[in-house]
């Protein structure tokens, strides 16, 4: 192959994304069949009216969960809730049979992971 054959495209054809998309969805189905068994996971707080003040939404597949939102009412910050979406977001991966739970942050948002750290998350 020569540095020709390699080139950037920032705005690439949809054949291309497909391609690429079905490429690596094979890729993994051989490597990890329990990736195919993908399965949503939320949890959610309300108010006694039922309006949502919190979730935690995420997915788990073999013995992964990935927490990918997780969300706090500013009025309810500081009163735990983080931390207790969280923990239940974990229980019920672990009721899945998971044994690895993972999440990616923003810097902004790694505050609630450090306090979660240092057991006062809200």
């Amino acid at each position: 192959m020569n540095p020709d054959d390699v080139r950037l495209d920032d705005d690439p054809d949809a054949a291309t994304l497909e391609a690429i998309d079905r490429g690596l969805d094979e890729a993994n189905a051989r490597a990890a069949p329990t990736l195919a068994d993908v399965r949503t996971l939320a949890v959610a707080a309300r108010t006694a009216g039922g309006a949502p003040v919190g979730g935690a939404v995420g997915r788990t597949w073999g013995h992964c969960a990935e927490l990918q939102q997780l969300w706090v009412d500013p009025a309810w910050r500081g009163h735990s809730l983080g931390t207790r979406l969280l923990r239940r977001f974990e229980a019920h991966a672990a009721g899945r049979g998971c044994t690895l739970v993972y999440l990616t942050t923003f810097s902004f948002q790694a505050d609630f992971e450090r306090r979660l750290d240092a057991g006062s998350a809200g």
